[in-house]
C-alpha cells in the first residue's frame, strides 16, 4: 500500500516507494490466475493434439474423423495463445502505467537529507530502467548512476546497491568496498586493563559481555 499525504496528494514515505517498485515487477493476482489457467489450457490442448497425431499414425485409423478433431483442437490452441498474448500485453500496459504514476509521485518528493536525496535519485533511475529496459542506460545517464554506485556500501546501502546493479547491467565493473569504505575503528581485544592517552581506563568484565570505562 502506498502512503499518500491527503492534503497534497504527494507520496511522502520513502519506504513506500521501495515497496511499490518491488510490487510493480510482479503480476497482479488476477493476471497470475488468468495466465496460469491459460497455460493449463495450452498444455492440455497440445497434449490432445499429440494424442490425435499418434492415433493418425496407427494402421486403420479413422483419418477423416481424427482430422476434424485435430482441426478443432488446433483452433482451441490458437485461441488460448491469443488469450495469453492479450493477458500479457494488458498486464504490461498496467505495469507501465503504474510505474509512470510512481515516477511522477517520486519526483515530487523533497528532502534535505543527503541519504534520501540519493535514494530519490536512484529510484527515479530505477523506475525509468524498469520502463525502458537497457536502452535507458545511455552514456549520458551512466555517469550519474556511477556517482552513487562508487561509494561505500555501508554509508547508503539501498541507493548504492541499486546504483551498482544498474551500472553493471551496462558496464562490467567491480566496486571495491575495501577501498571505498573508510578503515574501521580499532577494536580492543585484550583481556587486560587498558589505559588510553586521553585519560580513560578500560576494565574487562569476564562475567558480562560489556566492559567498564573509567575516566582518570
Amino acid at each position: 500500500m502506498l502512503f499518500i499525504n491527503n492534503q497534497s496528494g504527494v507520496l511522502h514515505d520513502y519506504n513506500a516507494i521501495r515497496v511499490a517498485i518491488r510490487k510493480s515487477a510482479n503480476l497482479s493476482q488476477s493476471s497470475y490466475s488468468n495466465i496460469k489457467a491459460i497455460n493449463n489450457g495450452i498444455v492440455a490442448s497440445s497434449a490432445q493434439i499429440e494424442s490425435i497425431d499418434q492415433q493418425l499414425s496407427q494402421e486403420g485409423a479413422d483419418t477423416a474423423a481424427l482430422m476434424i478433431q485435430r482441426t478443432a483442437e488446433l483452433n482451441t490452441l490458437t485461441n488460448f495463445r491469443e488469450q495469453y498474448e492479450a493477458e500479457v500485453n494488458s498486464n504490461e500496459s498496467q505495469r507501465i502505467g503504474t510505474l509512470n504514476n510512481l515516477y511522477t509521485q517520486a519526483l515530487l518528493l523533497t528532502t534535505t537529507n543527503a541519504i534520501l536525496v540519493e535514494e530519490k535519485a536512484i529510484n527515479l533511475h530505477l523506475i525509468q530502467y524498469l520502463i525502458q529496459g537497457n536502452e535507458y542506460l545511455s552514456s549520458s545517464i551512466l555517469p550519474n548512476i556511477f556517482t552513487i554506485a562508487n561509494q561505500c556500501i555501508h554509508q547508503n546501502s539501498y541507493a548504492v546497491s541499486i546504483a551498482r546493479m544498474l551500472y553493471t547491467k551496462s558496464i562490467e565493473y567491480e566496486f571495491n568496498d575495501d577501498v571505498l569504505c573508510p578503515p574501521s575503528e580499532p577494536v580492543v581485544t585484550s583481556s587486560k586493563n587498558t589505559n588510553f592517552e586521553d585519560g580513560v581506563r578500560l576494565y574487562p568484565n569476564p562475567a558480562k559481555s560489556w566492559v567498564i570505562l573509567e575516566k582518570v
